[in-house]
């Protein structure tokens, strides 16, 4: 971990934090719900679903590349 921190911590982080506003507008959609329409409620919900599925893909892609890296530098 010591060895690969600072790839990690980047591969990490950029989609936790390219998630966090749709996190939190799908987490708080009770302040939200009398304010907008059932059709963008429904598009803020699908798009977080979506794109944390996309960036779940590209994590773990990442994450299975960084090991990869490390297991033939190790060779």
């Amino acid at each position: 971990t010591s060895r690969t921190f600072l790839p990690t911590l980047i591969i990490v982080s950029l989609p936790a934090l390219l998630l966090f506003p749709l996190s939190y507008l799908s987490g708080r959609i009770d302040l939200f719900s009398t304010k907008l329409r059932p059709e963008t409620i429904a598009v803020i919900l699908g798009s977080r679903i979506i794109l944390e599925l996309f960036f779940g893909f590209l994590l773990v892609g990442a994450i299975t590349r960084l090991f990869l890296w490390r297991l033939e530098a190790a060779r």
